[in-house]
């Protein structure tokens, strides 16, 4: 599974792009938005716990 978050953001209807500085665009907030939109389309715990697993590589440390 190959997780393109941009192509997501991209094609998701009535979302509108923001400015990169927008504080609600940040990567983890569009991150937990398709990992909503996983879970609202079915798909398997499993493949949500995957998913957010390998999320956590991408976040900055805190």
């Amino acid at each position: 599974m190959m997780l393109n978050l941009s192509c997501w953001l991209a094609s998701t209807p009535g979302r509108s792009l923001r400015k990169a500085g927008s504080v609600k665009d940040s990567f983890r907030s569009i991150a937990d938005e398709y990992v909503n939109k996983l879970k609202k389309e079915g798909r398997a715990d499993r493949t949500i716990a995957k998913v957010k697993w390998l999320l956590d590589f991408a976040y900055p440390p805190n």
